[in-house]
């Protein structure tokens, strides 16, 4: 079968000034290489090749990593047949014809030979005026472009500008990717440094909560405990006078609270030891949930328990951990206020355990979110708000992380991850569990 795109080398009569050729080659690189953002890159890449060529429409496919086989990522002008024929043409196929023909390659080459006789006598003669040429660098094939130019002839040298031409849009599509992939890294480095600033700033603050804790503690502990032994004295001397016995109710309960808080802070304030052993983290959370099971406000609470492992065992402190399962829990539970449904999910995350508590109760609003862990940030009206910063500093004794994220009236999703012991058969028994 004979091509008509490419002329006779002795044809001089239409061949494009070369002076000329090489200066709008030298504008259009410059133009390809200047554009960073992909999607526009892309537009431009075809557009120029069209004014180039002098065609009516072109086609760039890029190759996907996995399959080897071509795909298209972008177009120009109308194609009168499906592209996707295209990405029949695989990376062998490609390279092979790049060795025989060191440059442009027609597609009826590089599709399938089944596949090309499948297709309609008007698509086969349509291939024919299809041009194609790799997009190679660094000695890899990324990609072709393909155009199609049914009203012209070419010179060698012209079709030699067009592989050149897509060598440069890969140079171009590679920069483009390598400044996208900086840009989401320097976008992941600010998000890190935000988080690392704001850990140091609750540390800086738990450290000066701790300090006043104690000072707190030291000085009105004895005081709280005089007053509220006193107040039950004088409430049975003065059992026969109601009036007096109900006032002094009030104090004995504010006496009982700021006890109560003392005691909290006292806690807070001590420096728990760790005590580490090599412990089952899946029975340690099934005790948790059943322990939130059994809370008064858990009547009409569906819960939810899955896990991947019938046994994982992390070194961890168990009577910690529990307080941390505990604590969250009985978050979770404030938060459905008796009707809903709280999700356990522990499963294997890389060297971590990670552990999913999941509510679907009012939600954190956005301008909450961030100050959970903070001291004395609650929105109940009887809280320390100490709770769930004792939970992240156990986390990080551990070596783990505590996050949270939440929707308004949707759900809330606690997500703790823990490091795993040891990987090995002998700690890890595959077996999914609900309950």
């Amino acid at each position: 079968m004979n091509h008509t795109y490419l002329k006779d080398d002795t044809d001089r009569t239409s061949c494009r000034n070369l002076r000329d050729l090489l200066l709008t080659f030298h504008d259009v690189t410059k133009l390809i290489n200047s554009e960073l953002e992909q999607k526009q890159l892309l537009h431009t890449i075809l557009a120029m090749v069209t004014r180039v060529m002098g065609a009516d429409n072109a086609l760039l496919l890029h190759l996907e990593g996995p399959s080897n086989r071509m795909k298209e990522i972008s177009s120009i002008g109308a194609w009168p047949l499906d592209v996707n024929l295209f990405s029949s043409i695989s990376l062998e196929q490609a390279a092979h014809c790049l060795v025989e023909h060191r440059g442009f390659i027609r597609p009826d080459e590089l599709i399938p030979q089944e596949v090309n006789q499948a297709l309609a006598a008007e698509v086969q003669q349509y291939l024919q005026t299809v041009l194609g040429a790799p997009m190679e660098t660094k000695g890899r094939i990324t990609g072709m472009i393909f155009f199609a130019a049914p009203n012209r002839r070419y010179e060698k040298i012209e079709l030699e500008v067009f592989c050149a031409l897509a060598s440069q849009a890969a140079i171009a599509l590679e920069n483009a990717a390598l400044y996208e992939r900086l840009q989401q890294k320097l976008i992941l480095t600010r998000e890190e440094l935000q988080h690392t600033q704001a850990e140091l700033i609750r540390s800086e603050k738990i450290a000066s909560i701790v300090e006043m804790a104690m000072g707190v503690t030291h000085s009105i502990r004895n005081p709280v405990m005089t007053i509220g032994g006193l107040a039950r004295q004088l409430a049975k001397e003065l059992a026969d006078r109601p009036k007096a016995g109900k006032k002094l109710e009030f104090v004995i309960q504010g006496a009982d609270r700021l006890e109560k808080i003392v005691r909290e802070f006292a806690g807070f304030a001590r420096e728990d030891e760790l005590s580490m052993c090599q412990a089952d983290i899946v029975a340690l959370v099934r005790q948790a949930v059943h322990r939130a099971e059994q809370q008064e406000n858990a009547q009409g609470v569906e819960f939810h328990f899955a896990s991947d492992y019938g046994e994982l065992l992390c070194r961890h402190d168990p009577i910690l951990m529990l307080r941390v399962f505990d604590e969250v829990l009985t978050n979770c539970l404030d938060a459905v206020r008796g009707h809903g449904r709280i999700g356990i999910r522990l499963k294997r995350d890389g060297q971590f355990v990670r552990l999913e508590i999941t509510d679907n109760g009012r939600g954190i609003a956005d301008s909450q979110l961030g100050m959970i862990f903070d001291p004395f940030f609650s929105t109940k009206t009887r809280s320390t708000g100490l709770g769930l910063t004792y939970v992240h500093r156990i986390i990080e004794q551990h070596g783990g992380t505590i996050d949270v994220r939440s929707e308004i009236g949707r759900e809330t999703i606690f997500t703790i991850h823990i490091p795993v012991f040891e990987w090995g058969g002998n700690f890890l028994r595959p077996q999914v569990i609900h309950l």
